[in-house]
């Protein structure tokens, strides 16, 4: 095998800096794993020495005895000092420094102990030459248990315990000189021969071993640490700051925006693309003594050893390392990513607390409109308890029916009366009164209870509406979570609309274009099965996003909503003007209905029939209320 060392020829397999420097730490470490062979070696080279000065009283084996002392005690206080260091506190440079220490006295020592050999050789002393002799294969044996693995070492090593020897018995004539001569040659190249084939046995188990290591320790797509060693690596930097007692980094979380979107549109393998880039990018972004894993999927976690001062720069800079269009196979990805980022030890001083912490701040991040960073607070925190609360509190309502509908009219401009209600959630809470949708959506859909709740209010208000005049319609808010189980959704409009005995036609679902931003087949699918159903569609809140005409194009629209944004200063503001009677041309032209959402004032529906809009719902012609018609108590006003 041509490398000199098993730490050599697995670097050389493994080719990564993080496992090298791993690695080499290992090996070192096994050096100084303890001070105890070093005790026996020291004890073994006094005491033969010892009595060598005793039996020849020659001053050159006291000189030797106190060698060995002063050597023996240099290499334990080596080994003591490298032992007392904290692990994760020891940098690639002090590894190779006590490396090369170490080696430098080992062979310092490997030296005294074979010119001590020769001398007591060349005593011409039978006992000393059998001394010397065991002296030799005794260290040689040592050297080839304790350095197999370090080939450069082991020869060092032996060539410097046994060549004295063996010259003093080659150009001497001493007892049996050439025949020892020989012999110690033979096993001076029979050590080496051994060293050279273990080494290289060795090698391939600690290959081996590294790399199932890595594939445990290190994500196999990023090449950064996984969730797994990640956790280790965070016990441990949390163990020596509370030894420590002090502010010494943040944990920030990072998660990519619109990830799915990107898997979903261009495919796993160009996702897989984005995930590395992003990874070299935030290894760039970091310091060296940070840390980055990838805890699964798009979500990525960094330990940056940073002051309590520098969590919000930090957690920005990040976000606009992420934040350049990627180009992969000359397709376009724009990319950006949100960050929340928890302090040590405000927030939290053991790893579940920190990273519930950073999870927290990076919810609140996403709120803010995503490719934003921010920092954990206690008011946070408390939002989340109260979130936690109204899930549970949810869970039981949804066994109770406390969800309702409440209905706003939709109302013909010309002569003010209805010609639909749109159904609005409200939850009767016992304690708290009737809840407003804009509270408790948002929980319902991120806990999964949001299909309960809308099959309660499709129900309900497809029973509410067989007591209208048969020309009324009502209409139901959709979720855009409710299409990711579309079978659930098409059974619950299917049972809505036996129970109550409503004709299909007088039904209609409104949605926003947040849903059709998706533009998977499967929501183009479920959109179909419900048309074909004769259930209307309406698209919710026209104008407020993208407001693509390719969706009204796609989709079997039968209605087409207007943001109230355009009416609050339509009498007044010639651009709101001019977007709505765009707006109602092309609803004329494609047949189909337009309605105006806002409507609060007598100016601005006088001002929406001059544009030639002719119907509309707001607070103008009332409010929402229990029962269709109703006039709504003071408390459930707001819509």
């Amino acid at each position: 095998m041509r490398f000199a060392s098993v730490y050599d020829w697995v670097k050389d397999k493994i080719g990564d800096e993080k496992i090298e420097t791993d690695l080499l730490q290992h090996f070192v470490d096994s050096l100084f794993v303890s001070p105890i062979s070093l005790y026996a070696s020291m004890a073994m080279a006094l005491l033969t020495s010892g009595c060598a000065y005793y039996a020849t009283e020659d001053r050159i084996m006291l000189w030797f005895f106190l060698a060995h002392i002063a050597v023996g005690a240099v290499r334990i206080a080596i080994v003591a000092r490298y032992r007392s260091m904290r692990p994760n506190e020891i940098t690639r440079s002090q590894i190779l420094f006590f490396d090369r220490v170490f080696l430098v006295a080992a062979a310092l020592y490997a030296g005294l102990i074979g010119w001590m050999s020769a001398i007591l050789s060349r005593s011409h002393d039978l006992g000393m030459d059998s001394l010397a002799t065991g002296l030799t294969v005794g260290f040689c044996i040592a050297f080839i248990t304790r350095s197999s693995g370090r080939l450069k070492t082991l020869t060092a090593q032996i060539v410097l315990v046994v060549a004295p020897t063996i010259y003093v018995h080659v150009v001497e004539p001493l007892h049996f000189g050439g025949v020892i001569a020989v012999a110690l040659i033979g096993m001076m190249i029979s050590a080496i021969i051994m060293g050279y084939v273990a080494n290289g046995r060795i090698a391939e188990l600690f290959y081996a071993n590294q790399k199932t290591r890595r594939l445990a320790w290190f994500d196999t797509l990023s090449g950064v640490q996984n969730r797994y060693s990640f956790s280790e690596t965070l016990d441990k930097r949390l163990k020596h700051a509370n030894a420590a007692r002090r502010q010494n980094f943040l944990l920030a979380v990072i998660d990519l925006d619109r990830f799915k979107e990107i898997n979903d549109t261009l495919g796993h393998t160009l996702g897989d693309a984005v995930i590395v880039r992003m990874a070299r990018r935030l290894e760039q972004a970091i310091g060296p003594d940070d840390v980055l894993a990838r805890l699964g999927g798009d979500e990525f976690v960094v330990i940056a050893m940073r002051a309590a001062e520098e969590a919000e720069s930090f957690g920005l800079r990040l976000v606009e390392a992420l934040a350049q269009s990627l180009t992969i196979d000359q397709t376009a990805i724009p990319t950006s990513a949100s960050v929340g980022v928890a302090i040590y030890p405000d927030h939290g001083r053991d790893s579940a607390d920190l990273m519930k912490a950073a999870d927290i701040a990076l919810y609140e991040a996403k709120r803010a409109g995503r490719r934003s960073a921010r920092v954990f607070t206690a008011e946070m925190r408390e939002k989340v308890e109260q979130k936690r609360i109204l899930e549970l509190e949810m869970t039981a309502a949804v066994g109770l029916g406390q969800f309702e509908p409440w209905f706003q009219p939709i109302c013909d401009f010309q002569t003010g009366k209805p010609v639909a209600f749109e159904a609005l959630a409200r939850w009767r809470h016992p304690a708290r009164g009737v809840i407003s949708p804009m509270l408790f959506i948002p929980v319902a859909e991120h806990s999964g209870a949001i299909f309960q709740i809308g099959d309660q209010i499709l129900e309900k208000a497809c029973i509410a509406a067989t007591a209208w005049p048969e020309h009324i319609c009502v209409q139901v808010n959709l979720s855009p979570v409710q299409f990711r189980r579309p079978d659930h959704l098409l059974a619950s409009i299917r049972s809505s609309l036996e129970k109550s005995g409503l004709q299909p036609q007088r039904l209609c679902l409104e949605f926003t274009e947040s849903l059709l931003m998706e533009d998977s087949e499967t929501t183009r699918e479920a959109v179909r099965a419900i048309a074909a159903m004769g259930v209307k569609l309406a698209l919710d809140d026209f104008g407020v996003g993208y407001s693509s005409l390719s969706y009204i194009q796609t989709y079997p629209f039968s209605e087409i909503k207007i943001d109230k944004k355009f009416v609050d200063n339509i009498e007044t503001d010639a651009t709101s003007a001019a977007i709505v009677a765009a707006i109602r041309i092309l609803a004329d032209r494609i047949k189909v209905d337009l309605v105006v959402e806002g409507v609060e004032t007598e100016r601005q529906r006088q001002a929406l029939i001059d544009l030639g809009v002719k119907t509309g719902q707001g607070f103008l012609f009332g409010a929402p209320a229990q029962r269709a018609g109703e006039a709504p108590p003071p408390a459930a006003s707001a819509a």
